[in-house]
């Protein structure tokens, strides 16, 4: 069997109706056959694969009709060829590939460690010819021209010698493989002779060769048939085989027509998978598996993700080496770094000898004949230029950019334009790179004149978001925004690939992100989110500049993210501890108020900004200005958790005195615009209006309405906003408003907590140091009371009509008891009922009878004269009515505070009896039945009415917190002293009569009614549990000189709104869940237990006493006066006929009360 039929096999395997042999051979010499193609089809591969022929282009198609069925009809065969010596032959080209990858990889260091050794000498004998003299830099200048001629020689020498060694191993190889190949085919060819007929023989599919594209498997679609005229291309190169059979080289011809041979049936063997491109060795030597030359329409895409995946790889190495400070970059965009100008490899571009000349005339041009000189020299050579060379230049121009002709930036602008679109994007980011290091003069002139360049970077640059590295991105983000780039669809794009891509964002590079979007006022609130979570967890990675410049991005645009402000707090806390934190004071303070922008408490990160401030002898202006704002925000939101470690009043006052001298305008629009808005608005309210107005807090407002001229706090008050202080949304069309500045946001929101409706007293006090002042100096208020504050934030910027109030009126007269309105007229005090129900027993057994409503009116009577006309609502039953959930807000008097109802906090009937009956912290007999501490029951004490809330589950009594304490009392009874005094109507109606006796059976009886004035401070504890709202014994408990245990709850009387827990009383859960253990550790930390007793009673004798009840009415009724539109006597006149009227007189029957006059007149509460 010769060579032709050998060939005329192999086009049988490349036919597109199947793989199969058409000789009639046995079946032994036909497997023979197969096992010695096989071996030769192997080195047929690599033999092509030297001379470089070109790639296989495997098109050919199997028809599956033809398969199925020759599985159908073929029976099993052996395997052609042995797989497992294949597997081995595979294994030790693994070897053999890693083996030469390392060698090669050893030569390349080698070979640069010597360039790098070469060029470093020729530095070094540069330097010294510059110093010595002329005549010696000459000669040596001489020397180290011809030592690098030699140099160049030597190495040219070096790779001409590699070159021939490379060509003549190859030569050798093709010769070896050439030869085997025809013995094998020789082989083949004998064993076909002897051959005789025989079933046809499977023979399996050709393996490609590597890095080709594989033959389709059986489920492949079949190829497109070829163009009408063509036949279908051959699968490999039979001439090629030819001549390497006969030794010889030979122009490529057309493949030789296919022998016609009957049909036979196929089975087909598919190959195993492709295994990536590695050495294979091969009957002793070794063959490199080489990459198929790529189609030529594809040169172009490869070299750039070549390019890219290059930069990608240097801006890894970037991220993980520990960089200096970023340069300065004229002032403008200090946070960015700029990319470096490193050449990716070997570059095209202007030859040494014109380069040269050129940089160093770029760099020295200093007159303006020498910088118009390098610019035409410049252009001149511009096309010949490889991108990183014109990005250097562009470097070099960054001290004389705005001195360069506009002509000359105009023609460099189209010529940049046209380069971009043809570099890759590595260099787009070299080039974009260039300008961070231009003045801000130097930009403006260029984009002035070269406006074009700005358009076809924002059209060119968005194309390749998805393949810029993340330092790429950034650095042509920074770039184009150094240029002035606005064009909104351009940052759209780049929020949502950077958005899209994040996770490959390592945390400085994401902080950099965040940090160029936000110096230009830019967020997108998803991508701010996603970054905030990602670096969250890697936050010691960060320089502390780094951290600074993520949480101010987050700050100024307002993303909140807990976990971020966590982690960057718990850092923070952490350096500080280690002596070089990289932070400094004014880091710490800046930190600690972005997370007030952003709403978030780190207690330990806000204990150290005190520390530290304490601690530092010098700070900056800024960082006390920010403080203060601090302090405020902490007084406003966290005001129990800052009590802990809070400045006193006297360094808050200087706080506030240097705020006011430092924060002078907080202008952040046109002088016009903030005009014409105070025109404006004194032609709509009433008052004197101020522009650039500062509170009482020192805050500053753009626009004020005061009701009097000399007042501090206005009831309205306008910010002003322009491009100084919003945000553009970049997730959002642009039609979506603006966002604001959460740094600027923080100031009126600190206003609204500290400043609404309610205004405290540090007009009136400030006056009475200088002998004038009125009602508030006269009963020595306080200046602030902080219920009142809280309950009044929904008003603080808008006036109720009063008409509503009488709409309330009529929406309850069904469906609320006890809802009464009343109003101020004049100096006198009206009221009427709004339900059908509002009688009520008698507070006070005098003759007549007084009730808590004649009472409660009686006292406002008295300060009525101080008082503006108004309408208010009050309701003196069990529940407010005016809940959050159905109601709009409403300013609604009540007993309580209630965290679910729109109310107003009065002193309750309780306070209000012991007001009248002078009990309050100021009657000096108090002390009369006080116990000393050793001598007191260790026992908690309390007695009460079993009560309950309107609906509650007679099958669940347990939860009812006072069925709970008995329950406690009983399981402990060495620690209590619990008894129930009787049973309120509304359990008697939902249980009966006889569940209420089987009830107190259970919790062990009834007990008689004492009178709890002398029993109370014969006890260390005293218990306060809620029943319908929270218990009304503060005064009385506070008057026995024992410790309060006070029991939480979502309503609040105003004594409790002057205490502080763990201070003045302990606090108990809502469900008594912590009462025993707190119990137990006040009684193992006796003079712990004594201290809040005792300061209790000194807070109770100091701050409830007669004169704060009365200075508590005055703000309150006047807050509700400030929250609603003024009413006009003649408008108020007919509504108000027939009402009842409130006066002082009600009261005088009680004997020990002292009317406000009484209280005036006293030098000191402890006369009365």
């Amino acid at each position: 069997m010769n060579a032709g039929l050998v060939l005329q096999i192999l086009q049988l395997r490349q036919a597109p109706t199947g793989l199969g042999i058409s000789c009639g051979c046995p079946s032994a010499d036909v497997a023979r056959i197969g096992q010695v193609l096989n071996v030769a089809v192997f080195l047929w591969y690599y033999a092509r694969w030297w001379s470089q022929y070109g790639t296989v282009a495997a098109k050919g198609g199997v028809d599956e009709t033809q398969s199925a069925q020759a599985v159908q009809e073929a029976p099993p065969k052996a395997a052609a060829f042995d797989k497992d010596a294949l597997k081995k032959l595979a294994e030790q080209a693994a070897k053999n590939a890693e083996q030469e990858e390392k060698d090669a990889q050893d030569r390349e260091v080698q070979e640069k460690i010597a360039a790098e050794a070469a060029a470093a000498q020729a530095a070094v004998a540069q330097a010294q010819a510059q110093q010595e003299a002329q005549a010696a830099q000459a000669a040596q200048a001489a020397q180290a021209a011809k030592a690098a001629q030699a140099a160049k020689s030597a190495q040219a020498a070096q790779q001409a010698a590699a070159a021939q060694a490379a060509q003549a191993a190859q030569a050798q190889a093709q010769a070896q493989a050439a030869q085997a190949a025809q013995a094998a085919a020789a082989q083949a060819a004998q064993a076909a002779a002897q051959a005789a007929q025989a079933p046809p023989q499977v023979i399996p599919a050709p393996v490609p060769p590597l890095g080709a594209a594989p033959l389709p498997g059986p489920g492949a679609p079949p190829p497109p048939p070829p163009p009408p005229g063509q036949s279908p291309p051959p699968a490999f190169d039979i001439e090629a085989l030819k001549r390497l059979a006969a030794g010889q080289a030979a122009p490529v011809v057309p493949p030789m027509p296919v022998a016609t041979t009957p049909p036979v049936p196929v089975v087909e063997v598919r190959p195993p998978p492709a295994q990536p491109k590695k050495s294979m060795g091969f009957s002793g030597f070794t063959l490199q598996a080489a990459s198929p030359a790529p189609a030529q329409r594809d040169n172009d895409s490869v070299q750039k993700m070549l390019a890219r995946l290059q930069g990608n790889v240097q801006g890894a190495k970037q991220a993980l080496s520990a960089t200096g400070p970023a340069p300065n970059f004229g002032g403008q965009l200090p946070f960015v770094q700029a990319t470096p100008l490193a050449k990716l490899g070997p570059q095209s571009g202007l030859a040494d000898d014109d380069w040269e000349p050129l940089q160093e005339s770029v760099r020295t041009a200093s007159s303006r004949s020498e910088v118009e000189e390098a610019a035409k020299d410049f252009l001149k050579k511009f096309a010949q230029m490889s991108a990183e060379q014109l990005a250097e230049l562009l470097h070099l121009m960054e001290g004389k950019a705005q001195s360069y002709p506009r002509d000359f930036y105009t023609e460099l602008g189209s010529m940049l334009g046209h380069k971009l679109k043809s570099a890759t994007s590595p260099q787009i980011a070299h080039i974009m790179s260039a300008f961070l290091y231009w003045s801000p003069e130097g930009r403006q002139r260029f984009i002035d004149s070269s406006r074009d360049f700005l358009a076809v970077a924002t059209a060119e640059v968005p194309t390749r978001l998805m393949e810029l590295a993340p330092h790429e991105l950034n650095t042509c983000l920074a770039g184009l925004v150094s240029l002035g780039c606005s064009d909104h669809k351009f940052f759209v794009s780049v929020g949502k690939s950077a958005q899209a891509r994040h996770k490959t964002f390592g945390p400085k590079e994401l902080t950099s992100l965040l940090t160029i979007l936000s110096e230009v006022r830019l967020v997108h609130a998803e991508l701010f989110a996603s970054a905030a979570s990602a670096v969250a967890p890697r936050v010691r990675e960060l320089r502390p500049v780094e951290v600074m410049r993520c949480t101010r991005s987050l700050a100024r645009c307002g993303v909140k993210s807990e976990a971020f402000c966590q982690a960057v707090g718990d850092d923070v806390v952490g350096r500080w501890s280690k002596s070089n934190s990289g932070f400094r004071c004014e880091d710490v303070v800046e930190l600690c108020w972005c997370f007030c922008v952003l709403e978030h408490y780190h207690p330990e990160l806000m204990q150290l900004t005190v520390q530290v401030l304490q601690d530092t002898p010098k700070v900056t202006a800024d960082a006390l200005c920010q403080f203060y704002e601090i302090h405020l925000s902490l007084e406003a939101e966290h005001k129990e958790r800052y009590a802990s470690f809070r400045i006193d009043d006297k360094a808050a006052g200087k706080l506030l005195e240097h705020y006011k001298e430092n924060r002078r305008d907080c202008r952040r629009c046109s002088e016009k615009v903030r005009s014409d808005i105070s025109a404006a608005v004194k032609g709509l309210l009433e008052g004197h209006v101020n522009s650039n107005h500062r509170t009482s807090l020192g805050l500053l407002s753009d626009v004020a309405a005061l009701r009097k001229r000399s007042s501090t706090d206005g009831y309205v008050h306008i910010d002003i906003d322009g491009a100084l202080s919003l945000i553009r949304p970049i997730d959002q069309d642009e039609t979506a408003g603006p966002l604001v500045d959460g740094a600027v946001a923080l100031r009126p929101g600190l206003a609204a907590a500290l400043l609404s409706s309610y205004q405290n007293l540090s007009e009136e006090l400030a006056e009475c140091s200088s002998g004038g002042g009125g009602l508030a100096c006269r009963l020595g208020c306080v200046e602030e009371e902080p219920g009142l504050a809280e309950s009044f934030e929904p008003w603080w910027d808008h006036q109720m009509p009063w008409e509503s109030f009488f709409r309330v009126c009529e929406m309850v007269t069904d469906a609320i008891a006890q809802s009464f309105i009343g109003v101020v007229q004049e100096g006198r005090v009206l009221y009427r009922c709004c339900s059908n129900e509002c009688e009520s027993a008698p507070l006070i057994k005098v003759d007549p009878p007084v009730t808590d409503v004649e009472v409660l009116l009686s006292l406002v009577a008295e300060i009525a004269h101080e008082l503006p006309d108004m309408v208010f609502l009050f309701n003196t039953g069990d529940q407010p009515f005016v809940d959050k959930v159905y109601w709009s807000p409403i300013p609604h008097f009540h007993w309580v505070r209630s965290a679910g109802y729109w109310t107003i906090p009065l002193p309750n009937p309780y306070h209000l009896k012991a007001h009248v009956r002078n009990l309050l912290g100021d009657f000096p007999g108090h002390l009369e039945h006080h116990m000393p501490w050793a001598n007191k029951i260790p026992k908690v004490f309390w007695r009460g009415q079993l009560s309950a809330p309107d609906r509650f589950l007679p099958d669940d009594l347990e939860t009812l917190p006072r069925v709970r304490l008995v329950r406690l009392a009983k399981d402990h009874p060495h620690l209590f002293d619990v008894g129930i005094t009787s049973v309120d109507r509304e359990m008697h109606r939902t249980i009966g009569q006889t569940g209420a006796r089987q009830l107190l059976k259970q919790l062990g009886g009834q007990v008689k009614h004492q009178r709890l004035q002398k029993i109370m401070p014969r006890y260390r504890y005293l218990i306060n549990v809620a029943a319908v709202l929270s218990a009304w014994r503060l005064a009385e408990m506070l008057a026995t000189g024992s410790l309060i245990l006070m029991q939480e709850s979502a309503d609040r009387e105003v004594i409790l709104e002057w205490l502080t827990p763990w201070v003045h009383y302990v606090p108990i859960s809502q469900g008594l869940s912590d009462l025993i253990p707190k119990v137990q550790w006040l009684e193992d930390h006796p003079q712990e237990a004594e201290a809040m007793a005792r300061r209790g009673f000194e807070h109770f004798s100091q701050r409830v006493r007669r004169h704060d009840t009365m200075c508590y009415l005055w703000q309150a009724f006047r807050a509700v006066a400030n929250s609603q539109t003024r009413p006009s006597a003649p408008d108020l006149r007919p509504r108000v006929s027939g009402w009842k009227e409130a006066t002082p007189q009600l009261l005088k029957g009680v004997e020990s009360y002292v009317p406000l006059q009484g209280l005036l007149n006293s030098q000191s509460p402890s006369e009365l």
